[in-house]
């Protein structure tokens, strides 16, 4: 994976040394969380169980493993590192204020100089979660969200829109980009 990051009205300063970490922190994301789902839908399929549809869990599986094995503190998805904290967003997008009040607590709390919040365009939610995408946040909605508070807030955010940018074998590729997407 890779994100592309848009800097916020609120927030020009250049990056900090770990904004740019969680920046390599991701590549590879995308083929090591397609290969956790695929190895969880072969288990799934052996014993005869419902098939996981969705991939959201396994990318916040190894989100979790590379940032903790990095250093940062967090769960859930949330971590923070020195004056960075980051946030990825697979959640309904009825939790999207809830998403920007966070970044504006931690800012102001606990003396956070960069924030990011990180969520997938809705074209990649398609293929993460073929069920739900329609009601998750994706990168689109917290743009036009964060548009609306121009002037109202002050946060120093920067967005992020993850980018499926893995190769991944061709097993793996079936399995994530075939049938399932029909099954939504």
């Amino acid at each position: 994976m890779r994100i592309e990051i848009k800097k916020t009205s609120f927030c020009q300063d250049d990056l900090t040394p770990e904004s740019k970490e969680v920046l390599s922190l991701v590549n590879g994301v995308w083929s090591e969380a397609c290969g956790h789902f695929v190895a969880i839908r072969a288990v799934q399929r052996q014993s005869g169980g419902v098939k996981l549809l969705g991939i959201q869990k396994s990318i916040n599986h190894v989100l979790n493993e590379r940032f903790l094995d990095a250093g940062w503190s967090g769960q859930d998805s949330r971590f923070r590192k020195n004056s960075t904290w980051v946030r990825f967003t697979f959640r309904h997008q009825m939790s999207l204020g809830s998403e920007i009040i966070d970044a504006i607590k931690v800012s102001k709390k606990e003396k956070i100089t960069q924030c990011f919040l990180i969520s997938a365009p809705h074209e990649f939610l398609q293929i993460i979660s073929p069920r739900d995408a329609g009601s998750l946040t994706s990168y689109e909605k917290l743009v036009n969200e964060l548009a609306t508070l121009e002037n109202v807030i002050s946060v120093p955010l920067i967005l992020g829109a993850l980018v499926p940018i893995s190769s991944l074998s061709s097993q793996v590729r079936e399995e994530v980009y075939g049938p399932r997407l029909s099954k939504s």
